[in-house]
C-alpha cells in the first residue's frame, strides 16, 4: 500500500531539501507515519509528520500518534526539517502549558535540600504530569501564513482511520477537515 502512494517528496536526494544540511536516516515505509504539508509551487512547505510511538506499540500494542519534525520520501528516507517555528510543540497538563524540566528541577532541589514536604508535593506534581501530559502542536505555514493548533488527543482516531485507509500525507487543510 505504501509503495503506491504518490509522495510529495518522491526522492529526498533529488529534491530542494537535499541542498540543506539535515540529518537523514532510513525508515520502513510500512511503519505508521503521516506527513503534513502546505501545498505551494514550486515546492510545498513541509511541517513534519505524525508517527506512531514504537514504545507504546511494543508495550501496549496501541497506536499513539505523536508529532515529529521529520518527513519521509517515497524511498524511506526520513529527513529532519528545520522548521521549528512552523510547528511549535508544547506539553499540556490540565489545559495549561507544563514544563517537565522545571518539575524535575523542583524534585531534585527538594531532594537535595532535605525538604521532605516539598519533595512529596513535587513528586505528586510529577506523577500527575506523567499521567496526564499530552501534546499540542501549532502549525504555521511560513509561505502563506495558514495555521492551526492540534492537540494530541484529537488526532488519535482520525489519523488511525486515515492511515488504515491508505493515507500517507495530508495538507494542512485536509488535516483540519479530518479533525
Amino acid at each position: 500500500m505504501s509503495n503506491s502512494w504518490n509522495y510529495v517528496v518522491p526522492d529526498y536526494y533529488s529534491s530542494s531539501w537535499h541542498s540543506r544540511a539535515v540529518k537523514v536516516t532510513s525508515a520502513p515505509l510500512d511503519w505508521p507515519r503521516i506527513g503534513v504539508y502546505c501545498p505551494h509551487d514550486p515546492a510545498p512547505f513541509l511541517f513534519g509528520s505524525f508517527e506512531i510511538s514504537a514504545m507504546l506499540m511494543e508495550q501496549r500494542n496501541e497506536l499513539n500518534w505523536a508529532f515529529s519534525s521529520k518527513y519521509m520520501d517515497s524511498r524511506g528516507n526520513l529527513f529532519q526539517l528545520r522548521t521549528r517555528k512552523a510547528a511549535d510543540r508544547q506539553t499540556i497538563v490540565d489545559d495549561a502549558p507544563a514544563d517537565y524540566d522545571q518539575l524535575s528541577n523542583e524534585v531534585q532541589a527538594a531532594m537535595f535540600g532535605g525538604d521532605w514536604s516539598a519533595l512529596a508535593k513535587a513528586q505528586a506534581e510529577m506523577d500527575h504530569y506523567n499521567a496526564t501530559a499530552r501534546g499540542r502542536t501549532k502549525f504555521t505555514c511560513n509561505t502563506c501564513g495558514d495555521s492551526m493548533i492540534v492537540r494530541s488527543e484529537t488526532v488519535q482516531q482520525p489519523l488511525t482511520t486515515a492511515y488504515r485507509g491508505g493515507v500517507r500525507e495530508l495538507t494542512l487543510k485536509q488535516l483540519r477537515r479530518v479533525l
